[in-house]
């Protein structure tokens, strides 16, 4: 994994605009490589957003991304994951999502983690619960109605 940058844009383009991203994570009008520019940028220039790039370690292409974010309606740091659907379902997310765990738990001014998700995304539920973060509550959010799981960092191992 390394930190995001304006070399992903090809990348982002492509995830950002993928049905299910829309359907989960919202449209982002990204239409064009300069727009994935612009809020690749976005998100390197603010202080409450960390953006890795998951790449396979055989050829290096991006396969997804894990992001760590502060979000102002919830109380705790969140954390997300999105990968390519040919990379889905392989230990990828899994294996990167717990690595950003692991860093973040290293960080003594984090206590909790958050994540949110729709429950229709059953995938990313079953993920978040095999890293062991547990539903909490329901949280409205805008229009949508999500569901709030989180992690103690000091019970993670």
């Amino acid at each position: 994994m390394d930190k995001i940058g304006a070399h992903d844009a090809n990348f982002i383009f492509e995830l950002v605009n993928l049905p299910d991203w829309k359907r989960f994570n919202g449209d982002r009008n990204v239409t064009s490589r300069a727009a994935a520019e612009v809020y690749i940028e976005g998100m390197v220039t603010n202080p409450d957003t960390e953006c890795w790039v998951v790449r396979l370690k055989q050829e290096k292409p991006p396969v997804g991304i894990i992001t760590f974010i502060k979000r102002e309606y919830l109380q705790h740091p969140y954390i997300g994951f999105t990968f390519l659907p040919e990379y889905r379902s392989q230990g990828y997310a899994y294996e990167a999502t717990g690595t950003v765990l692991e860093e973040v738990k290293l960080n003594t001014a984090f206590t909790h983690v958050h994540a949110t998700v729709l429950k229709e995304n059953q995938k990313s539920i079953y993920l978040l619960e095999k890293l062991g973060l547990r539903y909490e509550k329901n949280v409205r959010v805008k229009n949508d109605e999500l569901l709030l799981y989180t992690i103690a960092l000091s019970v993670y191992n």
